[in-house]
Order: C-alpha cells, then sequence, then structure tokens
C-alpha cells in the first residue's frame, strides 16, 4: 500500500513540473504581444496647440533620423584612411601633419549634424585634434598637444 501512495505522488509531481513548464513557455510567448500592443497605444504624442508639427520619414519622427550624409562608418584598419575617405566623399582635403598613424579597433558609427562634429566625435578617442579651414574646405589633423 505505501508503494501505490508513492507512486501516485511522484506521478502527480511530474505531471505538475511538465505543467509548469508548458505554462512557463507560453507566457514567455504571449509578453512581447503585450508590449507591441502598448506601443500601438501610444500613438500621437500630445503636442501643445500652435506647436510646429512634427516632421515625419517613414512612419519615425524627424529628429530620431540620422543624416546619412554626416554619418562616419569607420572600418578596421589605419586612421588615416578612414579619415582621408570620409573627408574626400565630402570634398575636403585633408592635411595629416601627425607623425603616428593610429589602428581604429571597432566599427561603432559616429553621427552629428555637421562634418566638423562628427570628425570631433571620432577624433576624441585619439591623442589627435582637428583644424578647420572652412573658406577652403581643408581639415588639418595634428597631435593634440602641438
Amino acid at each position: 500500500m505505501r508503494g501505490r501512495i508513492k507512486n501516485y505522488k511522484s506521478h502527480t509531481y511530474r505531471e505538475n513540473t511538465v505543467l509548469r513548464k508548458y505554462l512557463f513557455v507560453a507566457i514567455l510567448a504571449i509578453l512581447p504581444s503585450f508590449a507591441f500592443a502598448t506601443w500601438q497605444l501610444a500613438g500621437e504624442p500630445i503636442r501643445t496647440p500652435g506647436a510646429k508639427p512634427l516632421d515625419f520619414v517613414n512612419n519615425i519622427p524627424a529628429y530620431f533620423q540620422t543624416n546619412p550624409y554626416y554619418t562616419l562608418y569607420p572600418k578596421r584598419g589605419p586612421l588615416f584612411s578612414t579619415v582621408y575617405t570620409y573627408a574626400t566623399d565630402r570634398y575636403w582635403k585633408l592635411r595629416w601633419l601627425a607623425k603616428r598613424n593610429y589602428h581604429i579597433n571597432n566599427e561603432v558609427p559616429f553621427a552629428g549634424s555637421s562634418f566638423k562634429t562628427v570628425l570631433d566625435r571620432l577624433l576624441a578617442h585619439y591623442p589627435l585634434k582637428a583644424y578647420y579651414n572652412t573658406q577652403r574646405k581643408i581639415v588639418t589633423i595634428r597631435h593634440a598637444g602641438k
């Protein structure tokens, strides 16, 4: 008699764990749909009457868009070649007066509102400084201490 009760309890324990696993998986599968539904309900933000309307590009507000013209996608390799390519693509001339060429180890994109902003953000990670001649569109790269 004791053997039957023991088997009966172990059998129900197994059923409970299987049901718990299925219930857990079902809950995990449903959770993303709640997040999507709340995003849909959020809709248009409340605007102040008389405020300038938002500019949308592909259903995304323009201030969340990055300007592809002023986005730098560095490649692994020498810093000189990345800066040279970026400058010449935007019709700037490059004068590299730094004695050392640094190596880029990551491919993190840099974005900004202008050519100068993007280049300064890239060079902030190196002991280099950019000097700009906007009339002739010449950028000079030197060591920061000089």
